[in-house]
């Protein structure tokens, strides 16, 4: 007998089983020419591939039903992981800053029930169309600003110029823009105002002491 029918027969006892299994599902003229070494062997063979079968059935039937919880388990865990670290972060984020509101509201019936508290003239030249660092303005409401700041606290003028009693604060020359986009002005007298070299005529709008608008034209 051959050293693999031997192994095979010491070792497991189903590839003699298998061996017989093959003997009687042969034809019967074939019977007798097979020895029992034979026999041996091709039940060796047989087993062999029955296992080999079993193992690419196993493979090609995917993972197994515990591997899929496993998979499962950690699915839901890195969920609850992403879940804990946004609120975190939404608790860790600043909540925005509410800004207070530097001016104080208007509303239409607030601004037509201004009166008219003071008038002045003036003559917008080189001086009143830059700011203090010498940036070029580009607005009529800045060039008005500037005017006022140079009369009231440089003490630059220019012939033309009057005083007034409204913006020798700088709060109220703070507000501006504001009283520009409350009054009335053409958008011709604007262009005019930015480029220069114009006179105005501002009459200043409010209530008290409070300034609403401010109508300007050139002239």
């Amino acid at each position: 007998m051959s050293p693999l029918a031997l192994e095979a027969e010491k070792k497991d006892p189903l590839t003699e089983r298998l061996a017989g299994l093959f003997y009687w599902s042969q034809p019967f003229m074939l019977r007798p020419k097979q020895t029992r070494e034979k026999r041996i062997i091709m039940g060796e063979y047989m087993k062999r591939f029955v296992m080999l079968g079993t193992i690419c059935a196993l493979a090609a039937c995917g993972p197994t039903e515990e591997q899929i919880r496993s998979d499962e388990r950690a699915k839901v865990l890195e969920e609850r992981v992403a879940e804990l670290e946004a609120e975190r972060d939404s608790e860790e984020a600043p909540e925005p800053v509410k800004k207070e509101a530097t001016e104080p509201q208007t509303n239409d019936s607030t601004l037509t029930s201004a009166a008219l508290t003071a008038t002045y003239y003036a003559y917008i030249g080189e001086p009143d169309l830059y700011n203090n660092d010498g940036k070029r303005l580009t607005e009529p409401w800045q060039v008005l600003r500037q005017d006022r700041a140079n009369f009231h606290r440089f003490g630059v003028s220019q012939s033309g110029d009057q005083s007034d009693p409204f913006f020798t604060l700088a709060s109220n020359r703070a507000i501006m823009e504001r009283m520009v986009a409350n009054g009335r002005i053409e958008a011709s007298a604007g262009r005019r105002i930015v480029q220069g070299d114009v006179g105005v005529r501002v009459e200043i709008y409010g209530n008290g002491t409070s300034g609403q608008r401010i109508d300007v034209t050139v002239r």
